[in-house]
């Protein structure tokens, strides 16, 4: 299946094409999603975790595979800075201005780990 993101804003619309993702994609099961941002003119950084909390669990809950694909470099460089991309295999850039936070995959039970990650900062 692939899944061309839209322009992604940290506002109500935003959520609700994240949610549609995972709409879409509710009944794939041990398959491949390809989710190609060649479409998106614009994606918040701070949008990563919700995108990240839908497809978790597309990949670990369904058994998929998950690939991101296409992202246009503006994307791509602040999604590389705040490490989301990292995950699908991208580098790492280092965020020498200091304008992201990065993304981080916690479970409920990782109070301690949030605690840390909050002091750090």
């Amino acid at each position: 299946m692939i899944y061309y993101v839209p322009t992604i804003k940290s506002e109500r619309e935003g959520f609700e094409r994240i949610a549609a993702l995972a709409s879409d994609a509710h009944d794939l099961y041990n398959a491949h999603l390809e989710l190609s941002f060649s479409r998106c003119g614009f994606f918040d950084a701070n949008m990563a975790s919700p995108l990240a909390s839908v497809l978790a669990r597309i990949a670990a809950d369904r058994f998929n595979r998950v690939e991101v694909v296409d992202v246009p470099t503006p994307i791509e460089k602040i999604l590389c800075k705040n490490r989301f991309l990292v995950s699908y295999g991208y580098r790492s850039i280092r965020d020498s201005n200091q304008t992201t936070l990065p993304y981080t995959r916690m479970q409920l039970s990782d109070e301690g780990l949030f605690a840390q990650y909050l002091k750090g900062i």
